[in-house]
Parts: structure tokens; sequence; C-alpha cells
């Protein structure tokens, strides 16, 4: 009894070995059965590895010498393999497919190119339209609201104000300005309203917020028999729009020099002018 439970046990393991080992079934026309695990079944052959086989190499068979094909599941194949025709007219559509995905690959690549050279040539374009805009003299015209304001003139009881009109050119970072004026002292009873103007001379600092502006400048007004000198310093921002439109802030501080002071003890005194101004750029 012992010794039929040790046979059984070694027919089970024997049976199972080979029932695990043996997957798939491939009967040759010669009448040959090959135990393999099938890869690929394509129009032409077949790719397997054998079961027998030490090694992972893989074997191709064509089509037309196999009988049929067994799977391990029961399942039972008889593959054709496919006619002359067949195989010709099947390579033609893989050739035109390969040649659409190429000419799409290809029309892909032509636009690629030609986007990144126009995003080249527009940055070209801007990079030259900036560096001409920088060079060329501009010119621009504006006036400063912040010229009739009045300002007591050192507590003399004069209120001082006034019009006025700049001429601007800019070119780099050079900016100046000549100020026509038309001074008025509105507490005057005669000779109230005068004339004057300023030169100025500043270094631009462009940024992408707006231009800042630093300088100095030399004038002269006249109001009510009086001739005055200005020197003062300029300061100030400006932001100027895609149309041209632009605004202004800042103040002129410094020193006048009155040949004929109103109502003032001393000929030199501070002059100070807020700067308001709104102008065009041509």
């Amino acid at each position: 009894m012992k010794k039929f439970s040790i046979f059984s046990t070694a027919l089970f393991l024997i049976v199972g070995v080979f029932s695990v080992s043996a997957l798939d079934l491939i009967a040759v026309n010669d009448g040959e059965i090959i135990r393999a695990n099938i890869l690929e079944i394509n129009s032409t052959e077949i790719k397997y590895k054998r079961l027998e086989s030490p090694t992972d190499f893989i074997y191709s068979m064509p089509l037309d010498r196999i009988n049929y094909i067994e799977y391990e599941n029961g399942l039972v194949l008889k593959p054709k393999p496919l006619s002359y025709t067949q195989i010709r007219r099947r390579e033609r559509v893989e050739a035109a497919i390969i040649r659409e995905q190429s000419k799409a690959e290809k029309i892909a690549e032509q636009e690629r190119l030609k986007t990144e050279k126009i995003n080249e040539q527009e940055e070209n374009d801007a990079e030259q339209a900036s560096e001409t805009d920088s060079d060329k003299l501009s010119f621009a015209l504006s006036t400063n609201a912040g010229e009739a304001i009045p300002i007591d003139i050192e507590d003399s009881g004069d209120k001082i104000g006034g019009v006025s009109i700049n001429f601007e050119f800019i070119k780099n970072n050079f900016y100046s300005f000549i100020n026509i004026s038309v001074p008025i002292n509105y507490t005057a009873k005669k000779d109230k309203i005068g004339f004057g103007f300023t030169g100025v001379f500043n270094y631009l600092w462009n940024t992408k917020i707006g231009d800042f502006f630093l300088g100095g400048g030399l004038g002269y007004d006249y109001l009510s028999d009086n001739h005055s000198f200005i020197f003062c310093a300029a300061a100030g921002y400006r932001y100027v729009t895609s149309s041209g439109m632009y605004f202004c802030a800042g103040g002129f501080i410094g020193g006048i020099y009155r040949s004929n002071p109103i109502n003032v003890d001393k000929p030199v005194g501070i002059y100070f002018t807020p700067i308001l101004g709104i102008g065009y750029v041509f």
C-alpha cells in the first residue's frame, strides 16, 4: 500500500508538470507536433518559442506549412495565408498610411518652422522699431495746469499763477523742453499779466511703467515791471499711451532773482512751480 501511494504521488507530479509545460500545440503539415508558446501570428508566418528549447530563441514558420494550431484553452485555429493579391493590397494600404503620416508630420514641421520664423521676425521688427523710436528725435506739445495754481510769493500777499505751454524734444535718454508761460498776478490792480520762458534739460529713465526725468534749467519772467531770472531743478514722471497722449507730474524748485521785487524786501527768493501736464507726442 505504501509503495502504491508513492507511485501515485510521482505520477501526479509528472502529469502536473507536463500539463503546466504543455501550452500551445502547432501541428505541421508533415505530421510534427510542436509544443510551443505562440507569440504572434501575422498574414504570412507564426512566431513562437519551443518549450523544449533551453534558450529564449524565437522561431518563425510560414503559415502554409501549418495544418492547425491548438491553444491551451482548447481553441483550434487553421491559419490560412493571404494570397499574393491580398498581400499586395495590404502592402499598398500600409504604404499609403505611412505616406499620409509622413505628409502630416512634414506639414506640421513646416508649420512649426513657419511659426518660429514669424515670431522671430516679429521680435526683430519690435527691436528695430524700439531702436528706431529711441534714436529718432520726437516732438511733443503739452500744457502745464499746475502753473495756474496761485502761489503766495514769500508772504507778500501777491498770488502769482499763470498758464503755460511746453515745446518738448526727446531723443534716447535726452529730454528737454522750452516752457512759454504767461504769469498772472491775481492780486495786482494793474500790469497783472506778464510773459516768461524757461529752458529745461533732463535725463530720461525709461521703465515699463513710464518715464522718470531729472534735470534743471534757466528761465526769465516779466511781470508788473519786474524782471525775474530763474534757476531751478526739475523732476517728475511721465506716462505715454499707445496713442501718443501722455500725462506728466512733478515740479520745478530753485531760486529766483528779481530786479524790482514786488512787495518783497529781498531780491532773491525761492522759486517753486508744480507740474501737472497733459500733452501729445508727435
